[in-house]
């Protein structure tokens, strides 16, 4: 334990401890020279080393200044804090939002500063911790006296693709306190998806908790539907902005570009865009917003396919509307060709109760969550899909207000399943097979064999042992064609906020 001083200015006074050492180096005089006239006078005189006559001297300078530096410590009176002390001390705890809907240009940079203010402005005598939050939180600077170290955690901090849960982020903060006074300072943009009913956090009564607004998400054009209508397609645009904007849609078809066109669509309201005479088997719509969220420009739908039965779709919650909303939309959208399959939502939590007669009706079950799956829903699960009832798929809800983001959620899907009990292998043919196979499309993906498209990634480590590899990412090929994964974070980095 380092000792901490009750005068520290005294201190300084250690500098008059070079004082003997100049006096010494200015006066060093040379012996003088004594001429004698005999001899014989100097047998009786003593004889003096110039050796031990040195060591003397420096022995006696050493003396003097530790001399100095001992009176300039005992003015400065130092002491050694006790645990009880230290632990009695208040602490400011700054929690950041790095979830998704941070991401947008200048807008985590606006947090960055918010965070830096909260620490320069905490008392003097707080200790100051850092707690970065997404879907999961961290506590990346722990309480302590000095500044710099919480400065450099919000200096390295950046947002990234999890969603906003002010729980994780509200329990980290009140360890960090550990029952001590204090204030726990939020920098968030007040994601109203951050709080689920009956979330209760656990902080100190004595803690003051301050929120700093990072301000409301910026205008924003998303596409949340695609679905075929005969020989039409309809693309379903929302305008999350206060006034009317025009949205251009492009659209292809089999990888053709169809062509494109604009709607002008309310504001805080969605509309469509229609295309008409197009035939053909996977489409892509994509609108035009430079300056909203890049990844909800884009939607993906197949636009013939065969009667699946219905769907059991797992959330957090059950309610599709509120967990998956573009995942549902996506499943009931039907054409002329194709029959629209019952799709039910359920808590993970909800599972335990259900016997393996309900969920025999389901041909398919959806898990986009895993909160609230105990073991009893895991084996109901596991069991059903062992015995043919039905293929278990996962894949993550891209919504509209940044909640997730495709990649780097399906990456966090993975690990949650192998945490829900899956065993690694059994997480990977999930995320990867088995959406194939309920799209009808294994024969092409799915999985890497001769003649099927070279859509995959190569990571560094073994996922099928350590499922945390697969964020490793190494080398992404897209039809073929190999990229590397750094430079491509890298060549957009500065361009969006979550690089």
């Amino acid at each position: 334990m380092m000792p901490l001083f009750l005068s520290p200015f005294f201190l300084f006074a250690i500098a008059a401890a070079a004082i003997p050492v100049v006096l010494h180096l200015l006066k060093r005089e040379p012996e003088p020279r004594v001429k004698f006239s005999a001899v014989a006078l100097l047998r009786q005189a003593p004889v003096e080393r110039s050796s031990t006559r040195r060591l003397r001297q420096i022995v006696l300078l050493m003396l003097r200044v530790a001399a100095l530096i001992l009176l300039a410590l005992a003015f400065a009176r130092p002491f050694f804090p006790s645990p009880a002390a230290a632990a009695a001390r208040n602490a400011t705890i700054v929690l950041l939002d790095t979830s998704y809907s941070m991401s947008a240009p200048g807008r985590f940079a606006r947090a960055q500063q918010l965070a830096r203010d909260a620490v320069n402005r905490a008392p003097a005598g707080d200790d100051v911790g850092v707690v970065t939050f997404a879907d999961r939180a961290e506590l990346v600077a722990p309480p302590s006296s000095g500044r710099a170290a919480a400065l450099a955690a919000i200096d390295s901090a950046a947002a990234g693709a999890g969603g906003t849960r002010y729980l994780e982020a509200v329990n980290a903060a009140g360890r960090a306190l550990g029952g001590r006074h204090g204030t726990v300072v939020v920098v968030t943009d007040l994601q109203a998806g951050g709080w689920d009913a009956g979330d209760h956090a656990t902080v100190p009564e004595s803690a003051r908790v301050e929120v700093r607004d990072v301000g409301a998400l910026p205008d924003n054009l998303a596409v949340v539907g695609l679905r075929s209508d005969g020989d039409r397609v309809v693309v379903t645009v929302r305008n999350d902005s206060q006034r009317a904007r025009e949205a251009t849609v492009r659209l292809t078809v089999d990888g053709r570009a169809v062509g494109g066109r604009s709607a002008s669509i309310p504001p805080n309201a969605a509309g469509d865009v229609v295309f008409s005479g197009i035939t053909g088997g996977e489409a892509a719509a994509v609108v035009d917003d430079r300056d909203g969220l890049q990844p909800d420009n884009v939607r993906y739908a197949r636009l013939t396919g065969a009667s699946r039965g219905a769907v059991l779709v797992v959330t957090a919650t059950g309610d599709l509307d509120r967990d998956a909303f573009y995942v549902h939309q996506a499943l009931v959208a039907g054409g002329a060709d194709r029959v629209v399959p019952g799709v039910i939502g359920a808590a993970g939590s909800q599972l335990g109760s259900w016997t393996s007669a309900r969920m025999a009706g389901f041909g398919s079950v959806l898990l986009l969550s895993t909160r609230g799956l105990e073991r009893r829903g895991r084996e109901l699960i596991a069991s059903h899909v062992a015995a043919g009832g039905g293929l278990l798929i996962a894949g993550p809800d891209p919504t509209g207000n940044g909640g997730t983001i495709p990649g780097f959620a399906d990456q966090r899907e993975l690990e949650l399943l192998v945490e829900a009990g899956f065993s690694p292998v059994e997480a990977i043919k999930i995320g990867t097979l088995n959406g194939a196979t309920y799209l009808g499309l294994a024969d092409r993906i799915g999985t890497i064999a001769a003649g099927k498209n070279a859509d995959l990634f190569i990571v560094k480590g073994n996922p099928a042992a350590n499922i945390n590899d697969v964020e490793n990412v190494i080398v992404v090929f897209k039809d073929g064609v190999g990229y590397d994964s750094a430079k491509l974070l890298q060549s957009v980095k500065g361009r969006f906020g979550q690089y």
